[in-house]
């Protein structure tokens, strides 16, 4: 598959102290943070579950990265085992 361009672009914010930074990044990369920051909230929800008795589904609050792993040692990823 043939690689695609990316497509660059710049992400500004204010800093403490009312600094304004700026700094180049690009949509894949901005995406893809997304989806892992997700994965964190996701062990927050995860983990109150737990605490209210809750089972959340088998691969809830694991990485991509983390499920492929299971999948790959033919082992299914066991969310009650997950620590926050």
């Amino acid at each position: 598959r043939e690689a695609a361009i990316p497509t660059f672009i710049t992400i500004s914010d204010t800093m403490p102290g009312g600094a304004m930074a700026s700094f180049l990044s690009t949509v894949d990369r901005e995406l893809w943070f997304c989806i892992h920051h997700m994965v964190h909230h996701n062990a927050i929800i995860a983990s109150l579950m737990f605490e209210l008795g809750l089972d959340p589904p088998t691969e809830f609050a694991y990485a991509p990265s983390t499920i492929k792993l299971g999948h790959d040692l033919h082992k299914p990823v066991d969310a009650s085992k997950m620590s926050a």
